[in-house]
């Protein structure tokens, strides 16, 4: 799902920014909560990985669009709710980029009117090489498992 209209890459100071408007009627604020809506921590998260994403696609300047994904979250903290009718800017910054530029560790910044609202560390990767990774290791364990090989 990608619902963010706008990022603003800055690839020689290995960081991105976007903005993201809480709409008052956006589906997900029904169930968070029913009488005081907020903006899910999951959701500023996506947010985050979709920022940093879009850094890595126009880094690797490759003609072959590559989807990434979260590959691990180190930390997560919401420290101010985010209401509708709000907007929250976030901005993601690199810290290491693995040698073939399909992997990277990110740290994410949240603000809604200059006030800290989120913070993250996350590790990112390119989805078709991890999906190629685990459908091959897929494929090995459900072979071992048919031919009761030991797995351990």
């Amino acid at each position: 799902m990608n619902f963010i209209e706008r990022i603003c890459v800055n690839l020689t100071e290995k960081f991105a920014e976007t903005e993201y408007f809480v709409p008052a009627d956006a589906d997900y604020l029904a169930d968070h909560f029913p009488n005081a809506p907020m903006l899910p921590g999951l959701m500023m998260l996506e947010i985050a990985v979709q920022t940093a994403a879009e850094w890595m696609s126009q880094n690797l300047n490759s003609p072959t669009v590559l989807n990434f994904d979260l590959d691990s979250l180190a930390s997560l903290y919401v420290t101010r709710r985010v209401v509708p009718n709000e907007t929250l800017t976030i901005i993601v910054r690199m810290s290491e980029l693995a040698p073939d530029g399909k992997a990277a560790d990110w740290t994410a910044k949240g603000f809604v009117k200059n006030e800290k609202a989120m913070k993250a560390k996350f590790h990112i990767r390119s989805a078709k090489s991890e999906q190629i990774s685990k459908t091959f290791q897929g494929e090995i364990l459900k072979e071992k498992f048919m031919t009761g090989e030991n797995l351990w």
